[in-house]
């Protein structure tokens, strides 16, 4: 179960606390993929850190883009035959201006990419950001990753802005926001 941590000041205006996304309500329930209903979608657990390092090595090939055993925080996580196969995390920010939402990252092993997983995941996370009120999501991804940025535009996201090096050596990323109750990513249920 994620729950709300509050982060030391960084001194900048927009930073004033960078909270970790509230899950395990009573009254949400689990996301299932469209392509493998069997798959849960559910709250990580400590037990998970492991299998999503193993996750993060598999989906991301530079090491720099993939997060560590200290880095990753409680998340969501995709579970097919007993075993993680995907990852995904959202802050909430409160700042000047409100509230907004981040989805930091959403990782699946490479074996079952393009089937759904990470659609489940993004709407299992996207669902939980809108019941906490939260009406404007960003993200970043690299330019280059089309099928990344398909499945984003799927769920309501609009490219804002290009991110020329933003990924260093070079490499440029898009920022893009969901502004608003919009479509969810789809191929998801809540039902518990």
């Amino acid at each position: 179960v994620l729950t709300r941590q509050p982060v030391p000041e960084t001194g900048a205006p927009e930073s004033a606390t960078v909270r970790l996304l509230s899950h395990g309500r009573p009254a949400q329930g689990l996301a299932h993929s469209a392509e493998y209903p069997s798959m849960e979608i559910r709250p990580a657990t400590a037990s998970d850190t492991a299998a999503m390092v193993l996750v993060e090595a598999a989906a991301f090939a530079d090491p720099d883009d993939r997060f560590s055993h200290r880095q990753i925080p409680r998340v969501a996580v995709a579970v097919h035959g007993g075993e993680v196969v995907g990852w995904c995390v959202a802050l909430i920010r409160s700042h000047r201006g409100g509230r907004t939402g981040r989805v930091y990252s959403v990782a699946v092993v490479p074996q079952l990419a393009g089937r759904g997983t990470g659609r489940a995941m993004l709407g299992w996370m996207l669902d939980r950001l809108e019941a906490d009120g939260i009406g404007r999501v960003y993200l970043e991804v690299r330019a280059a990753n089309a099928a990344a940025i398909s499945l984003y535009e799927s769920a309501g996201f609009v490219k804002i802005r290009d991110l020329p090096g933003y990924y260093g050596n070079g490499v440029d990323g898009v920022r893009m926001l969901r502004s608003g109750a919009g479509p969810s990513a789809g191929g998801t249920s809540a039902s518990v």
